[in-house]
């Protein structure tokens, strides 16, 4: 999908119309929003690199791959998108794509916490309880 002069953050707020915006009764990502995503995403737009990873994850709009979701929300996360760092611990949790890691989960968990994800927050408090990835500690669990 080609769209002539049309910046990043342009296609990226397109691709999110045409995915939640435009009829009631769409509640997931299609084809066109995912083309536009990819787009923008190539060209460096982080928010568009979460949603691109969302795409192949689910298989939302584009055939599911999980090493192209991996590959799209790791770029993400190291940009420091904080929800694409919680995603990426889930591949780290989950054995799915590759073996479990629960350091790396651990790390991702933390990094998104430190952005104020709730959810990386109660996550990480999990892993400190359960001692997964880290020595178990209590005190920094119920914190």
């Amino acid at each position: 999908m080609s769209v002539p002069n049309t910046t990043p953050r342009e296609q990226f707020n397109r691709a999110y119309e045409l995915a939640y915006r435009v009829g009631s009764k769409i509640k997931k990502p299609r084809k066109p929003s995912c083309e536009l995503w990819e787009l923008a995403a190539g060209r460096g737009h982080v928010s568009s690199m979460f949603y691109l990873g969302t795409c192949y994850d689910l298989g939302y709009g584009i055939k599911k791959d999980l090493k192209m979701a991996f590959k799209w929300y790791m770029k993400a996360a190291m940009l420091g998108y904080r929800d694409s760092q919680y995603n990426v611990s889930f591949f780290y949790s989950s054995g799915e794509l590759f073996r479990k890691n629960y350091v790396k989960k651990f790390y991702w968990y933390q990094m998104a916490a430190k952005k104020g994800l709730a959810d990386a927050q109660r996550d990480l408090g999990y892993s400190y309880f359960y001692g997964e990835g880290v020595k178990k500690d209590f005190v920094k669990a119920v914190y």
